[in-house]
């Protein structure tokens, strides 16, 4: 005959088997969905301003533009920087993921500068600090980590984090 404390304690060990198989059989699944998503592409846009040392005035305004495609662990990076009175530049970055880190969603990628149009050098400076290279070269090959941390699909919108530099991106769902 079972006393109620045995009853207890055997309960208590069988919930809590349950529990560790119902959280490991959630992270397979949250991590089956990460692996398998469709195509995502995003648009993201920012303005920079470039202060010269003390004087603040006058100050280079630029739109940077960012086109970002993930598609089955392939990655694409379009940037593309416009400054008044200079040329366009273009830059574009494609890879794959190397690994996946679900608890944090960072995603750890190997990239490749596939094609580079740098007149000014606005953008190259940019893109240096971004992806924390001393050297923009084609054919370049890095790594690079990229952290998502806020999306909502239903709001059509992602913000994204780029390591280490730390830094932002708000995007739009295209």
């Amino acid at each position: 005959m079972l006393n109620s404390s045995g009853l207890n304690l055997k309960s208590g060990k069988l919930l809590l088997v349950l529990m560790i198989l119902i959280a490991g059989g959630l992270l397979l699944k949250v991590e089956q969905l990460a692996d398998t998503k469709p195509m995502y592409t995003f648009q993201c846009a920012a303005e920079t301003y470039e202060v010269q040392d003390e004087n603040p005035l006058p100050f280079k305004k630029s739109t940077m533009n960012l086109k970002v495609t993930e598609d089955n662990g392939q990655l694409s990076l379009r940037y593309l920087s416009s400054v008044a009175g200079f040329n366009d530049e273009t830059a574009e970055i494609t890879g794959v993921l190397s690994e996946l880190s679900v608890s944090e969603l960072m995603y750890h990628y190997q990239l490749q500068l596939t094609d580079l149009d740098v007149s000014n050098g606005h953008l190259a400076d940019y893109l240096r600090h971004e992806l924390n290279i001393d050297l923009l070269t084609l054919n370049q090959s890095f790594k690079q980590d990229i952290q998502v941390l806020e999306m909502d699909l239903a709001q059509n919108y992602l913000i994204i984090k780029f390591l280490p530099n730390n830094t932002l991106w708000a995007c739009d769902l295209v």
